[in-house]
């Protein structure tokens, strides 16, 4: 999910099928809480920037009216 997680600022990404990759990580983060919350704040900070609705609304409406002016 490289485009809502930040490897190593919001949370961990392995490769897919990685499953001890996956599992390694999630004992990091049980272990080090701080670490846990500092990647809950990064990743809350990062959505609420990136994934404003106003701005999906109004960059999905822009897609949609050039679609329809090409056709």
């Amino acid at each position: 999910i490289p485009e809502v997680v930040i490897n190593n600022e919001s949370g961990f990404l392995v490769e897919e099928g990685d499953v001890l990759g996956m599992a390694m990580n999630m004992i990091k983060l049980l272990n080090d809480p701080s670490l846990a919350r500092k990647f809950g704040e990064s990743g809350r900070n990062y959505v609420m920037k990136k994934f404003d609705l106003e701005l999906y609304l109004t960059t999905i409406s822009s897609h949609i009216i050039r679609s329809l002016d090409k056709n």
